[in-house]
C-alpha cells in the first residue's frame, strides 16, 4: 500500500461520549479483485500514537507519502502498528 496523503482527525466517540484523536491516512494499493482495472484507494484510521509513531521516522511530514507500507491489525481489528515497506 503506498500512501497518498493524511490527516489528523478528531471527533467525539459517540459510543462512549469521550474525544478520539487520531490519522486517517489514504493509500492506494493494486487490486487483486476479479475485473477490477487499476490502483483501489482506501483511507485507514489509526490512533493517534500508532500515526506518531509512523510519522517520527521522517523529518518532515510530507516525507511520508509515497512510502509503501503495511498496516498491522491487533485482535480487536484495530492497527496497532504501521510498517514501512520501502
Amino acid at each position: 500500500m503506498t500512501i497518498v496523503g493524511f490527516e489528523k482527525v478528531r471527533y467525539t466517540s459517540k459510543n462512549t461520549g469521550k474525544e478520539v484523536e487520531g490519522f486517517r491516512f489514504h493509500c492506494t494499493d493494486q487490486s487483486e479483485r476479479k475485473n477490477f482495472v487499476g490502483m483501489s484507494t482506501f483511507s485507514e484510521f489509526v490512533s493517534d500514537q500508532v500515526g506518531r509513531e509512523l510519522l517520527r521516522n521522517f523529518s518532515t511530514d510530507d516525507e511520508v507519502l509515497g512510502q509503501i507500507v503495511e498496516f498491522r491489525y491487533n485482535r480487536f481489528g484495530r492497527v496497532s502498528e504501521i510498517e514501512i515497506v520501502s
